[in-house]
């Protein structure tokens, strides 16, 4: 009777519950911050071709958008709208292989660890996140890219602040040392050396920390932050324990660090 009535479910079609699709969230500039991979596109309603896609990426800057393309680069100054919903966004080309000048339009959301952006470069603005038939409008849906090989290197501390307290390194130079399992930091006779793990899946991409080695011992302590690679510039905020920063600034009273390096050559 039992495996009879199983049977019978199976043929009625019962429906299960399906996960709910995360909500599409607003954005903020610092939210931006990195470089981005292109998943997925559309335009007049039609999504293109996967394989046009490879290779695209988009790299926010806090004041530039710089698209990298088959056809090029295009650089482009932009704005948020962040008292409207969806997030309002705004761009102006200010250099490209086909001049500049051109201003596009559009709304830009976050959902779960993807970035959508719709925009319309004249007429109506668009209102949701799909491109129209009539080729308005035009989407892009992109990841973020993946950070653990872009961070590898050397890096110089160019400033930043600690708990809302400017943090001045013109005394004495910070140097960061990245490889496959460890960041090493350096300032005058000091020596720090952790232990780290980049979660991509995150937007921005944090990154776990463990220390190993230090002049004021403390080996084994855990600290969890976020970070962003935009041309040769890191940004980077962390604070003590399990729980990183939402965004890249270290306000009084947040107990979080924020630092700015610059890839050395």
């Amino acid at each position: 009777m039992v495996k009879r009535l199983s049977f019978l479910l199976v043929w009625v079609g019962v429906v299960l519950p399906v996960a709910a699709e995360p909500p599409m969230l607003p954005v903020t500039r610092a939210n931006l911050y990195g470089t981005w991979d292109f998943v997925k596109g559309e335009s007049g309603g039609a999504v293109t071709d996967p394989q046009r896609l490879d290779g695209r990426v988009a790299v926010f800057t806090p004041d530039q958008l710089v698209l990298r393309i088959r056809a090029g680069e295009f650089v482009m100054s932009y704005s948020l709208d962040e008292k409207q919903t969806p997030t309002g966004f705004q761009a102006r080309i200010t250099r490209s292989p086909y001049g500049v000048g051109t201003v596009v339009k559009g709304i830009i959301g976050q959902r779960g660890a993807r970035l959508f952006l719709c925009y319309a470069h004249e007429g109506q603005v668009p209102t949701e996140f799909t491109s129209k038939a009539d080729g308005a409008h035009r989407l892009l849906v992109m990841k973020p890219s993946k950070v653990a090989s872009r961070l590898e290197g050397h890096w110089v501390a160019q400033g930043g602040n600690s708990d809302g307290e400017s943090i001045d390194f013109s005394q004495a130079k910070q140097l960061l040392e990245i490889n496959n399992d460890e960041w090493i930091l350096k300032q005058g006779d000091l020596r720090f050396v952790m232990s780290y793990q980049v979660d991509n899946t995150q937007m921005p991409a944090q990154v776990r920390f463990i220390m190993r080695q230090s002049p004021f011992g403390g080996e084994g302590m855990k600290a969890s932050g976020i970070v962003s690679v935009a041309h040769d510039t890191m940004h980077f905020c962390y604070r003590v324990g399990d729980q990183p920063p939402k965004r890249f600034a270290a306000k009084a009273g947040s107990e979080s660090r924020y630092l700015r390096y610059r890839r050395q050559n």
